[in-house]
């Protein structure tokens, strides 16, 4: 949860955009794209990103990411 919390304080997301899903057992994998802005740069950003998600007992039990890095650092930093 205060990975979400920090994400939100420090981008605002213009496009979010789920592209395919995947379900496999207890994951779900999806895959997408967003763009949006430094909150505080103002600088823009972009990225492909894939997401797994594992489910067990009907709670997360574990998350993973993968985006552009070099891209959010850019924008992000001053």
């Amino acid at each position: 949860m205060s990975f979400f919390q920090e994400m939100a304080s420090t981008v605002a997301f213009t496009h979010f955009k789920p592209q395919e899903i995947y379900s496999d057992l207890d994951a779900v994998i999806f895959k997408g794209y967003f763009s949006g802005n430094s909150i505080a740069t103002k600088k823009p950003f972009e990225s492909d990103w894939v997401m797994i998600w594992k489910v067990r007992d009907n709670k997360i039990y574990s998350y993973q990411a993968w985006v552009d890095t070099v891209r959010m650092a850019k924008a992000i930093a001053p």
